[in-house]
């Protein structure tokens, strides 16, 4: 599935586990006071086809939220996310990843207080390996 294949791609980022003591979790972090961490999920996945491609390829839309209590912190670690995801391509779990880009980047400061949510929406395109 996608879903295992983009944790495995994220944790690839170098010293994943020291930037982010809050791991990974699928919609929202188990708790606020390991930050920073990251939330993820996925918006939607379909087939893409076009009169010209029948092939099985796929594009995925998903949501990588940065979470950490200060603001530079948050941006920092998106900014190197979304740079290590644009050079990500290749086989993991059994999917085989063409391409993956950042569609758009928005700052949430105001969600809870002493917490920043970075919200990044993140195009993949892929093929089941």
């Amino acid at each position: 599935m996608i879903q295992e294949a983009l944790v495995t791609a994220v944790k690839e980022l170098i010293d994943f586990k020291t930037k982010f003591p809050g791991g990974m979790h699928v919609s929202v972090l188990p708790s606020i006071s390991t930050t920073p961490g990251i939330s993820y999920r996925l918006i939607s996945d379909r087939k893409f086809s076009t009169a010209l491609n029948t092939t099985k390829d796929r594009i995925a839309n998903v949501q990588l939220n940065v979470i950490s209590s200060s603001y530079l912190t948050a941006l920092k670690l998106s900014s190197e996310l979304e740079n290590h995801l644009e050079q990500v391509s290749g086989e993991r779990d059994g999917i085989k990843i063409a391409l993956i880009e950042l569609d758009s980047s928005v700052d949430d400061i105001n969600s809870t207080p002493s917490v920043v949510r970075i919200i990044n929406k993140f195009t993949i395109y892929y093929s089941k390996g």
